[in-house]
């Protein structure tokens, strides 16, 4: 396992702790140009560091891509404040 390899981890998490307050804030609203292309490009990188044997870095990138696909679902402003 490559030192690298653990700071691109100690990234992901640290990107999902402070990704957290958002997801469980009700009233956050995160526009999808900002949630959307944030997830997909955690994939890419995700996807990226597979392809060169980082398995750590590409599961913290995954999973930091989830919370990025969570936050887009659930605190997107037409879910966060509907119109009535």
């Amino acid at each position: 396992m490559a030192w690298q390899d653990i700071i691109f981890l100690t990234g992901a998490a640290i990107t999902v702790g402070v990704l957290y307050p958002t997801l469980s804030n009700k009233s956050a609203s995160v526009p999808w140009a900002t949630s959307i292309p944030a997830a997909l490009l955690k994939v890419v990188f995700g996807v990226t560091f597979l392809s060169m044997d980082m398995l750590l870095s590409a599961v913290g990138m995954l999973v930091a891509a989830g919370m990025w696909g969570l936050i887009a679902f659930f605190r997107h402003p037409a879910v966060t404040n509907p119109v009535t």
